[in-house]
């Protein structure tokens, strides 16, 4: 995946995805890139809030089996 992230857009849309496909691994990957990027400390804020959000919000789906 991190050859694919290289904006603010391409961040979002594979967050949004990650989050449909109950993907955790991917949103753990997504912080760990946001982490890099060279950005104010309250945009990587708010990527990082974001995205540990999602990560809670799959612990809190109910199985879909």
């Amino acid at each position: 995946m991190h050859a694919q992230i290289h904006t603010v857009t391409d961040l979002m849309t594979a967050a949004a995805r990650a989050l449909r496909e109950g993907d955790q691994a991917a949103l753990f990957e997504l912080l760990e890139i946001s982490a890099n990027w060279l950005q104010p400390d309250a945009e990587a804020g708010a990527q990082h809030a974001m995205l540990e959000a999602m990560i809670e919000a799959i612990d809190n789906i109910p199985d879909r089996g």
